[in-house]
Parts: C-alpha cells; structure tokens; sequence
C-alpha cells in the first residue's frame, strides 16, 4: 500500500489551482492529488485545497470547478484559500459553505463554481460533505469490488455504511424553502445539505472534477457517471498515484485524446496516524502566531470537544466508534 508523501502541520493550508501531482499525509487521513490543467497550461479552473487545524482533528477539503479561466480564477483561487484559513478551526462545516456561496454570490459578471467540501474530524474517521452542484464522490469498502455513489439523498446506503443527512442551511435558506446544493454563487440563499459517512480501514473515497464524466466514450457521447463506475470496476487504489494517473489516462483513452477540460482527482484513505497530545497543548501558541503573523486565521469553534478534547479524548465522540 503506498503512503501519502508531504505531512502536512497543524494551520496549514496546501492547494491551489496550479498543476500538481503529489500525496499530503494528515492526522487520520492520506490524501493524493493529480490536477492537470487544460492544454498543459501552469493553471486552470479546477481549485483544491485541504487544510489541518491548530490541533490536527479537523482535516478539510476544497475542491471547486470555477467558471473562467486565467487571472480570474487566480484571484478567486486566493480568496478560497482566505475562506479555508478562517474556518481552520471550526468542526462545523456549515460556516465555510456559506462563506464560500456569499464569495461567489457577490463577485459581478455571473461567475460561480461546482464544488465539494468536506471536513474529517479524526478522532471518529467521520467525513462529512456537501455537494455544491459538483460530480458526487464515489466510495469503495474495502474488501468490495465496486464504487458506489455518495449522495445526500434521504436513506441512501453505501457500501457497508449509512449515510445521515443533515440539513446544513447557506445564507439563512431553510430546508424546504428554496433551492438546495446549487453551484456556488448562484443563489445566495440556496441551502447546502450535508451527509456523513464513516471511513472503514482501507476504504477509499475518490473526488473528481467534470472533466472525467464529460469525456467522450466510444460509442459516443459522454462517459457519464455510471461510465466511470464501469471504469473503475475491480480497482482497489492500494498504490494510489499509480490509480490516479492510470485513471487519468485510460479516461483520455476512452475520448480518443488529450480532455478538453481542465481536471483534477483526489482519493483520500484513512491512516494510522492520530492527532498528537504534545500538537493539541500547542494550539494556542499556533493560533495566536497564525492570527497576528499570517493572518487571516480563525479562533477555533467553542465547542467543548473543540476546545477540551486534546485533554479529555472521551469528548471527541470515540465512544461508540
């Protein structure tokens, strides 16, 4: 099984929208990223970011398909990375969904973005997403042949996990009320609902951008969801690069060529590797530095396993895990 390559310290924030190729190893998850913008360009539209909190037990993740290209997305790419250091610190995700809809919503000239954000709280292996108009992730148990959908629809299995929606609101929208899970930037108050799956020893959870369902197959049109499931039919993404890039080329090959899009695959696995004490009792100096050196940088969520739990685990939720 390959491991993730760069560890990632408590307060950082890694990504962009520049080409890369690589694995970043957080408290409790691995991730591998390969972003290929269109034509071989330096950078596209695709924006990934994944971020660690003071103490390690919030890992987050970004990955946005923005409209335009260019210096534009350049900007927009900064503000993200802005939105994902200010909300470092929360366990909640609620927040950066609605900070990341009101960016887009207030920027003139129609831009918006496809995107899925996710935040893994490492003491429970708890991934939780929503899914702003982008292609849904697809997970695969291990020990199971095949992927399956993640989706946020009431009752929906997957694989041996159960998922449990939550009705996350943006720009004060109530579940029901309006419109839910649009791109971001189209609505301000559209609502995000959010769902959580546990990650098993030796699942995989893989995130993609349009450009792997939107590929031309060779019967014609598109490859489509379910074209990728195919795909990846009796793939176990052990050695991770090799899984993307093989991934990435054999959705080429079925289009006959080079994409005509920018794209970008993440897969994320959960590690061995646990949030330190010694990281925990050295957050309060991290903030305090992050803030008034770096800045801008959030104080963390006052939640009592937010704020208590390096010191008593039992607050993080583990019983029961």
């Amino acid at each position: 099984m390959t491991t993730a390559g760069r560890a990632m310290v408590c307060m950082e924030v890694a990504g962009g929208n520049v080409a890369f190729e690589g694995g970043l190893s957080l408290p409790g998850l691995d991730a591998w990223v390969i972003t290929r913008p269109h034509r071989g360009a330096a950078s596209g539209g695709d924006v990934h970011y994944l971020s660690s909190c003071a103490t390690g037990r919030i890992t987050r993740l970004l990955l946005a398909d923005v409209s335009g290209h260019g210096e534009r997305v350049g900007r927009t790419s900064a503000a993200l990375r802005d939105i994902m250091r200010r909300n470092v610190n929360f366990v909640d995700q609620d927040r950066v969904v609605r900070a990341l809809n009101a960016e887009f919503a207030g920027v003139a000239g129609g831009r918006f973005a496809t995107a899925i954000v996710g935040t893994y709280w490492e003491p429970t292996a708890r991934l939780t997403l929503a899914n702003a108009g982008h292609p849904r992730p697809l997970l695969r148990r291990r020990g199971e042949a095949g992927w399956s959908v993640v989706s946020v629809e009431d009752g929906e299995e997957v694989g041996a996990g159960r998922l449990v929606k939550r009705g996350a609101r943006a720009g004060g929208a109530a579940r029901g009320d309006g419109p839910t899970d649009l791109p971001l930037g189209i609505e301000e108050g559209a609502a995000y609902r959010q769902v959580s799956v546990r990650l098993g020893r030796g699942d995989s959870l893989l995130l993609y951008t349009d450009a792997l369902v939107e590929a031309g197959a060779a019967s014609g049109g598109q490859i489509g969801e379910a074209g990728l499931i195919g795909m990846l039919e009796g793939r176990d993404g052990v050695d991770a690069a090799a899984f993307l890039r093989e991934l990435l080329r054999d959705v080429e090959g079925r289009g006959g060529g080079a994409l005509d899009d920018d794209a970008t695959a993440i897969l994320l696995r959960r590690s061995e590797s646990r949030a330190s004490f010694v990281a925990g009792l050295g957050a309060p100096v991290r903030i305090a530095r992050s803030v008034f050196g770096e800045g801008p940088a959030g104080w963390p969520q006052l939640r009592a396993d937010n704020i208590l739990g390096t010191v008593l685990p039992w607050l993080n939720g583990r019983r029961g895990e």
